[in-house]
C-alpha cells in the first residue's frame, strides 16, 4: 500500500490499526507548506483519495506540549496477563486462553492460529469446543488500539487421541495341549495400560497363561477351560477401547474303530513266514471302511 500527501512530504511507515484505521509517520521538507489530501494506492493499482485536505503543513503553528505515549487520557494497549498454557488436551474436550489488556481507547483483539487471523475470535478469550486433533496449533493475541498492536507470547495447543487399535487378535480352534498366542496392536495412546479379558473378565497370570498386560498373550497346554472369546483393552489418560473379540475353541480328536472280521482275511502264511500282500490290501480297506 502506497499513502501519498504530494511533493515534500515523505511517508516513512504505515501501520495499520483495523480496518478503517491506520498510523502514518511522515517528514516535511522545508517549504512544504498548506493543506495536503491523502491518496491511497493498493497493491493492484486501485487509488482512492480523501475528500479534501487532512493534514495542513504550517512552521509557524505552535504544536502544543508534547506527550510521551499519547496526551492525557490516551494509553497504548498492554498485554496484563494471558494468553495461558498450552498443556496436552484430550480429543472432544474444551479448552479457553484468555487474554487481559489495557488501554486508552479500549483495545480490541485478534486471535490467531499458527500465525493466521481466525475469523470472528476478536474477544479477550478463544473457546474451542470439541476440540479435533486439526485444532492442534500455536496461539496467540494481537492487541491494539490507535497507538499500535502488541502481540502476546504463543502457547501450544496439542490434542491427544482415544487410543485406536490397529490390528485385531485373531481367534480359532486349537488341539489339546497345543501353544496359543493372541496378539494385537495399537497407536495414539498416551501412557497406556493394556489388559486381556475372557469372556469379559480380567485374565490373571498363572505361569501357563502369561503376557495378559502386553499385546501378545500367550497360553500353555491349551485345554477346555481356555475356551472362550477373548479381547484386548487398552487405556490410556484420553479413553478406553477395546478389541474385537477373537474366540477361541478346542478341536475334537476322532477316534475310528474298524471292526474286521477274521473270516474276511486269510492269515495262512506263506512258505517263507510272510503275509500275502492281497491278504494286506484286504486288512487296509477294511480299516479304511471301518473309519467312513
Amino acid at each position: 500500500m502506497i499513502c501519498n500527501f504530494g511533493a515534500g512530504i515523505t511517508v516513512n511507515s504505515i501501520t495499520v490499526l483495523t480496518a478503517g484505521q491506520m498510523r502514518l509517520s511522515l517528514t516535511t521538507n522545508a517549504g512544504s507548506l498548506g493543506p495536503r489530501s491523502l491518496t491511497v494506492t493498493n497493491p493492484d493499482g486501485q487509488t482512492a483519495s480523501s475528500i479534501g485536505p487532512i493534514i495542513t503543513i504550517d512552521p509557524s503553528a505552535d504544536p502544543g506540549p508534547i506527550f510521551p505515549g499519547g496526551p492525557p487520557g490516551f494509553g497504548c494497549a498492554a498485554i496484563v496477563s494471558g494468553p495461558g498454557t498450552g498443556n496436552p488436551v484430550c480429543q472432544g474436550s474444551t479448552v479457553t486462553f484468555s487474554i487481559v489488556a489495557s488501554g486508552t481507547p479500549a483495545p480490541q483483539y485478534q486471535w490467531q492460529r499458527n500465525g493466521q487471523n481466525i475469523p470472528g475470535a476478536q474477544l479477550g478469550s478463544l473457546t474451542i469446543r470439541g476440540v479435533k486433533s486439526t485444532d492442534g496449533g500455536n496461539y496467540r493475541c494481537i492487541v491494539f488500539n490507535l497507538c499500535g498492536p502488541v502481540i502476546s507470547a504463543a502457547r501450544t495447543l496439542s490434542v491427544i487421541g482415544n487410543p485406536v487399535i490397529d490390528s485385531q487378535p485373531v481367534g480359532g480352534t486349537f488341539a489339546p495341549d497345543s501353544s496359543v498366542q493372541l496378539t494385537g496392536a495399537f497407536s495414539i495412546a498416551n501412557f497406556p495400560v493394556v489388559y486381556w479379558l475372557k469372556d469379559g473378565l480380567e485374565i490373571v497370570a498363572d505361569g501357563r497363561i502369561t503376557g495378559v498386560y502386553t499385546t501378545t498373550l500367550s497360553i500353555a497346554n491349551f485345554n477346555a477351560a481356555d475356551a472362550g472369546s477373548y479381547t484386548m483393552t487398552v487405556s490410556a489418560a484420553c479413553g478406553t477401547t477395546t478389541s474385537n473379540a477373537a474366540v477361541l475353541a478346542v478341536g475334537t480328536v476322532s477316534t475310528c474303530v474298524a471292526d474286521v472280521a477274521s473270516d474276511s482275511l486269510d492269515t495262512t502264511r506263506n512258505s517263507n513266514g510272510s503275509v500275502g500282500s492281497e491278504d494286506l490290501d484286504a486288512f487296509i480297506s477294511a480299516v479304511i471302511a471301518g473309519c467312513q
